[in-house]
């Protein structure tokens, strides 16, 4: 038995399919209604209608008001799930085993970390799990990867840049022997103002680099220490981020689970990705050694 607060229905949407779902009155002072999912009004009454009927709860009666479609998620340890109001229970003897707090934060206004401190005055030693860290997290092996092809393409450019540079300083010392500065002015400028912008185009593209690769120290503040170069705030700053992840117990939510699973597929397929590029890097300078031979 699932029990919903209010705005449950607007961070995880249901599907109905037959009668109704709680208005926000009934979610935020409670009733006696209850949400089943298909597949449990099937074992529970069959083949009859089983809007109006009665379920009873450790001695408390709940009126079906809806049908859900049935959703077993990932992570569910059960087939079938009920739904009733959370302020219905308060003066009811029904145990929960857990209480799970969700909330979609407003981008960039530090509502992450004013839900954390509230939550853990208001309740501590649970357990706080921030999908947008855990999605940056999960893409941390491809984003090193794509850093350090980003990376090599932007020293073959540069390269090119400065060859390209000197050739044309180079050979507008040349024609400078022979023709006159004023003749020449024109070429010189248009040129000038062509490495000009590649140059800049090379310099934005050095900043996006780096700001991509610096973007998860923004995300994940706690990995910096105090003191870069001190062992001992290394090794707490260590300790404090690792010390959640090896608890005893976490509520794992389906999305959770889901992006666990694609960080882990991401972080082999990187891998895997990582090791073939530096194979074909040794294979195309073996041949061109070979051709220049």
């Amino acid at each position: 038995m699932n029990a919903l607060g209010p705005n449950a229905f607007l961070l995880a949407p249901q599907y109905l399919l037959a009668g109704r779902l709680f208005n926000p009155e009934e979610l935020q002072y409670g009733s006696n209604g209850i949400l089943l999912d298909e597949q449990l009004a099937l074992a529970l009454f069959r083949v009859t209608e089983p809007i109006g009927r009665t379920v009873t709860i450790a001695d408390v009666e709940f009126t079906v008001i809806g049908i859900l479609r049935h959703t077993k998620r990932i992570g569910d340890s059960v087939d079938y799930a009920a739904y009733v109001p959370l302020a219905a229970l308060w003066n009811e003897a029904i145990q929960l085993d857990a209480l799970q707090v969700t909330a979609k934060p407003v981008s960039g206004a530090g509502a992450r970390a004013t839900f954390k401190e509230d939550l853990e005055s208001w309740c501590a030693g649970g357990t706080l799990i921030d999908l947008s860290k855990e999605s940056m997290s999960s893409l941390l092996a491809l984003r090193v990867l794509l850093f350090f092809i980003g990376g090599s393409v932007f020293f073959f450019l540069l390269g090119i840049w400065k060859k390209r540079l000197r050739c044309f300083i180079g050979d507008y010392k040349e024609r400078l022997q022979m023709e006159y500065a004023r003749i020449l002015a024109p070429r010189l400028l248009l040129g000038t103002l062509l490495a000009m912008l590649t140059g800049l185009a090379l310099l934005f593209a050095a900043l996006a680099l780096i700001t991509y690769i610096v973007a998860p120290v923004y995300t994940f503040p706690e990995w910096v220490p105090a003191v870069l170069v001190e062992w001992d705030d290394i090794q707490s700053a260590f300790w404090q981020v690792w010390q959640g992840a090896a608890s005893l117990r976490e509520l794992r939510s389906p999305e959770l689970i889901r992006i666990r699973y694609f960080g882990m597929v991401i972080s082999w397929c990187s891998a895997i990705t990582a090791c073939l590029l530096l194979w074909l890097w040794g294979l195309a300078k073996e041949r061109l050694k070979q051709s220049l031979k």
